[in-house]
């Protein structure tokens, strides 16, 4: 079995930040156009949480509470070890 290089890590770890960052755009654009008129709130937003593994890697964690979605999470972890 062929380990991957560090180049084919990094590009990996890219896309799937890529696909994060598409997903959380998608899910806040729905809260934009699906949330009730005269909402007292105002649409749901992400709040992003990077986080840090002893022994190598971490993550972001991405939240939203939202007025269409109660809670959505589109979290990222690259570890190793």
């Amino acid at each position: 079995m062929t380990l991957p290089t560090d180049d084919q890590k990094k590009r990996a770890a890219a896309w799937f930040d890529s696909l994060r960052d598409d997903l959380c755009a998608a899910l806040e654009d729905l809260e934009d156009a699906f949330a009730g008129a005269g909402e007292a709130s105002p649409p749901g937003r992400f709040e992003r949480t990077a986080w840090r593994r002893e022994g190598g890697g971490g993550g972001v964690m991405s939240v939203l509470h939202g007025r269409v979605f109660e809670k959505a999470g589109v979290n990222v972890s690259t570890v190793s070890g």
